[in-house]
């Protein structure tokens, strides 16, 4: 901000002094005067590209350190409209002062012209050229036009010890700025080292207490075994006993649902945001969801929120229509976390989906190719930043993930892409019907912990 007030103060001068330059060429007739006029409207344009790359210069430092902020943006863009506005008024007052000269000049001309007719006609009695009246008004003419130079120059040498001032003005706030950049470097890394450590030590307990839980879970099922066992035994013992009728309904029982359910239940594990268990896992669990994209970070609220967000912003990105992907570009903003308004999850589904802006189908094909990189970023972030989705993905252990449909049919499942339903079939294995491809997701990241 300091390097613009300096830059801002220069222009404020250099303004202010063409209108003196324009003022006085209006008044003058000595065309001396207009071509210092002329020279030092030159040197301000060539100042003002000089200050022009400085400021493209600093700018590309501060972006590139991310210290750059949204009011300093403002400023830069402010100035920049001053810059251009100025530097137009220069080449502008340039023109007119070139005009004028050429006006001068000709008058000038034409005066000397006559003059010298004059003095042909005039007879031997007029006064020489070298008489004392015609010396003393070039020596007046001469004084003032030395005046004037000096007065310029004078003014000149202060613009240049001003800009020299500015300049290691600029370099002193830069050095500091590096310094204070340094010292906030250091603290964030000790910053990240502390929490780096505070996260192992909180991953290494969550372990201990996973295989505690997994030793108590292995505990139960020999226990279950042995009593599943025991009681194979009595129904053998009894089935020998009993009539035929009795042993079939003995065997549809303990082939019925409820080892089906046993089955799912140990071997299966489905997460949607209503339900307790695993809801972290949802897309609908609000939580900073954070996407980079080179030097750009785009925070949205939730996954859902995330997910439609960069459909649009990504679409936009890949639109070669310049009117199209100015649409989709201001309308994946809505999704943003500074911008939704409180926004839910499901107000976000709904204006991402068929409630919102529609897509052609060229890009609902180019969506289908992208989603999964999307939502694989949007789980990664997750489970790399948030300790209570890794500590549900990890107790989830080996089993199938299921990403539940509410309300739909085991018919009308199969049509679903990111939802799934697990079932037993005939031959006692676990299938899963639908895409589930969120589930299958969140398994590959779980394969990478």
């Amino acid at each position: 901000m300091n390097d613009i007030w300096v830059f801002d103060k220069r222009v404020n001068f250099i303004a202010k002094d063409t209108e003196r330059i324009l003022d006085t060429t209006k008044s003058s007739v000595i065309l001396q005067d207009f071509d210092i006029s002329i020279e030092l409207l030159n040197y301000y344009l060539g100042e003002m590209a000089y200050l022009d790359r400085i400021m493209v210069q600093l700018i590309e430092s501060r972006r590139q350190r991310r210290t750059i902020t949204q009011r300093e943006e403002d400023a830069i863009r402010d100035f920049a409209i001053k810059r251009s506005e100025l530097v137009a008024h220069l080449k502008k007052s340039l023109d007119t002062v070139e005009k004028r000269r050429k006006v001068i000049a000709k008058i000038s001309a034409s005066m000397t012209k006559r003059s010298n007719s004059k003095t042909e006609k005039k007879s031997p009695k007029s006064s020489p050229k070298g008489s004392p009246k015609n010396s003393t008004r070039k020596v007046v003419i001469s004084n003032d036009m030395a005046s004037s130079t000096q007065k310029i120059e004078k003014d000149l040498n202060k613009e240049r010890i001003e800009l020299e001032k500015a300049q290691l003005r600029m370099e002193k706030e830069r050095e500091q700025q590096e310094k204070l950049l340094a010292k906030e470097r250091e603290k964030q890394e000790k910053l990240l080292a502390k929490e780096r450590e505070k996260q192992e030590k909180l991953l290494a307990k969550d372990r201990e207490k996973q295989e505690k839980l997994l030793a108590k879970e292995r505990e139960k099922l020999e226990k279950e075994k042995e009593k599943l066992a025991k009681e194979q035994e009595k129904q053998a013992k009894s089935a020998a006993k009993s009539p035929p009728k009795e042993i079939e309904r003995a065997i549809k029982k303990q082939a019925g649902p409820e080892t089906n359910e046993q089955l799912l239940k140990d071997r299966v594990a489905t997460f949607v945001f209503k339900k307790e268990e695993f809801r972290s896992l949802s897309n609908f669990w609000p939580c900073l969801v954070s996407i980079v994209d080179g030097e750009q970070v785009y925070q949205y609220s939730s996954g859902e929120h995330a997910f439609h967000g960069e459909k649009y912003r990504r679409l936009a990105k890949h639109s070669k229509d310049a009117a199209r992907q100015t649409e989709l570009h201001d309308y994946s903003k809505q999704f943003l976390r500074c911008n939704d308004g409180g926004m839910s999850a499901l107000d976000a589904k709904r204006k991402g989906g068929k409630g919102g802006l529609r897509l052609s189908e060229p890009e609902l094909k180019l969506w289908d190719k992208v989603s999964l990189d999307v939502q694989r970023e949007i789980s990664t972030w997750k489970v790399n930043t948030i300790p209570m989705v890794r500590q549900d993905l990890l107790n989830t252990g080996t089993r199938i993930l299921v990403h539940s449909a509410m309300r739909t049919s085991e018919k009308d499942m199969v049509k679903k892409f990111w939802e799934g339903k697990a079932i037993v079939n005939e031959h006692g294995e676990i299938v899963v019907l639908g895409g589930n491809w969120l589930g299958k997701i969140w398994m590959e990241v779980r394969d990478k912990l």
